[in-house]
């Protein structure tokens, strides 16, 4: 068995309604996230995003729960939303090394509303700020299409939650 080990810094991608949603199963939005393999040659990897509703164990709070590409990641709403800051925040990775935020964003031209997706290295405090890399292997990935229009508001099962 061969194995691929690429090394993801930072990513950007969306999320959004998923219109073609079949079951209670499928996933409540879909998206992308694209991560910069080389600068240079302008080489970006291309993940697929699936998101579903979860609940934490023992508890109320309710969070997005993610594949990226096969890799795990959760976004957890933000009680105090400061400034330009994050509507959502959580992590990303087979060992949460990564930070994952989003941002509620309107949609364009009669577009619907979205999800703007940030990953980066985390932080651990405000004087450590160069980024530190991790390795990640990844599974194959399977392309598929991704519609780009989005429904209206996506109804989660909890109205104090909703995008």
């Amino acid at each position: 068995m061969t194995s691929i080990a690429l090394v993801l810094a930072e990513g950007s991608g969306t999320i959004f309604a998923n219109t073609d949603r079949s079951s209670d199963r499928a996933p409540l939005m879909v998206g992308y996230v694209e991560f910069m393999l080389n600068k240079e040659k302008s080489q970006k990897l291309k993940l697929d995003v699936a998101v579903w509703m979860k609940q934490k164990s023992n508890s109320e709070e309710k969070f997005y729960s993610l594949s990226i590409g096969g890799i795990n990641a959760s976004l957890f709403k933000e009680a105090e939303k400061v400034g330009d800051g994050p509507d959502y925040a959580g992590s990303f990775g087979f060992n949460h090394e990564m930070r994952i935020a989003g941002w509620k964003k309107p949609g364009v031209n009669g577009a619907k509303d979205y999800i703007s997706l940030a990953i980066s290295p985390k932080v651990k405090n405000a004087s450590q700020a160069a980024p530190q890399q991790n390795t990640v292997a990844t599974p194959p990935l399977e392309q598929s299409p991704v519609n780009t229009q989005a429904p209206g508001p996506v109804d989660t099962g909890d109205p104090a939650f909703r995008f």
